[in-house]
């Protein structure tokens, strides 16, 4: 009978280190994918500052011809 409660605690062990595996592994894609977000967040705030400045550039090209 002892052989069984050991089997059972090794399951048990064994399911405690995949479900610990299983949250390590979620942790790190949860932090990838904020870091990705964070990357993409700087480079759409870039990408509108340099849109920002050609709108303002062509605004002025477009006051010189009328004027």
């Amino acid at each position: 009978m002892e052989w069984k409660t050991m089997g059972g605690w090794s399951a048990l062990g064994t399911a405690a280190a995949c479900l610990a595996g299983a949250l390590w592994f979620l942790k790190i894609t949860a932090d990838q994918a904020a870091a990705v977000r964070a990357a993409l967040d700087a480079f759409e705030a870039e990408e509108r500052k340099r849109f920002e400045q050609r709108c303002q550039e062509g605004k002025e090209i477009v006051a010189e011809k009328v004027a």
